[in-house]
């Protein structure tokens, strides 16, 4: 599974608002979205832990973006992973942050600075008319970068599929003279022989799955850099809130935790 966020996801929905349109109610109404029951005591706990004393306005604009980026997109992914492991799936684990002139989402809301928001890779994979036709060497590098991680991922997926299909555990070796199967093809072996977590000339870091032990994951900037556990902290304070709140939990069963 290749599973991943931008570092900035949801900053679109307040570069640019006014202050007339902040609500007042953000932190009650985005906890009422999957709580049950609400206790006043936790959302003041949530919101000084983004806001501090803080009244709900332009001046904490980032500081909200972040809140409504980990409670609706990052920790949904973090709680995920889990239950992907335990169901043996391998996971490559991902946070996109660059900047360059190809964010679009950050292009069409005028917003200026580091990171990337929402939908900002995808540009990197995908071309749009609206955008310039000549890459920044920067941009190329990137798009060059995540094209062929994507690309090396996608194809180990499909050749593993087909080799289930054919109830193969791997591939014949690139001379087997058994021209009767199908699946003895030159390229099918050398799909096998580069995968998206080997080093190359032009990937100079290995990405390691996550395990029960180590969360890792890439960090996709103008570098790219293996790291572990993206937003320890903020992870953890909602790991803790939901474990405590797991009763009110909207569709909670008993077997959702431990």
């Amino acid at each position: 599974i290749l599973v991943g966020y931008n570092n900035l996801e949801r900053l679109f929905e307040y570069a640019n608002k006014r202050e007339d349109n902040y609500n007042k109610n953000v932190f009650d109404d985005n906890l009422a979205l999957a709580f049950n029951t609400i206790d006043k005591d936790h959302v003041k706990l949530v919101r000084n832990s983004y806001i501090e004393d803080e009244d709900v306005s332009v001046t904490v604009k980032y500081d909200l973006a972040e809140f409504y980026s980990d409670f609706s997109f990052i920790y949904p992914i973090h709680r995920s992973l889990p239950k992907y492991l335990e169901n043996g799936a391998k996971i490559f684990y991902y946070v996109f942050k660059y900047a360059g002139g190809r964010n679009f989402v950050k292009l069409r809301e005028n917003i200026t600075g580091p990171g990337a928001v929402h939908s900002d890779e995808k540009v990197y994979l995908f071309d749009m008319t609206v955008l310039p036709e000549t890459n920044t060497p920067e941009d190329q590098a990137i798009i060059d970068k995540i094209t062929i991680m994507w690309t090396y991922f996608v194809k180990k997926i499909w050749v593993n599929i087909l080799f289930l299909l054919r109830g193969l555990t791997r591939p014949n070796p690139i001379n087997s003279t058994d021209h009767h199967n199908p699946m003895n093809l030159k390229f099918v072996s050398l799909f096998f022989q580069r995968s998206y977590s080997e080093t190359t000339e032009l990937l100079s870091v290995k990405w390691i799955p996550i395990s029960k032990d180590a969360l890792n994951y890439l960090e996709i900037d103008k570098e790219l850099t293996l790291k572990k556990r993206p937003k320890q902290t903020q992870m953890a304070f909602w790991d803790l809130y939901y474990k405590i709140n797991k009763q009110h939990l909207k569709g909670y069963r008993s077997t959702d935790f431990n």
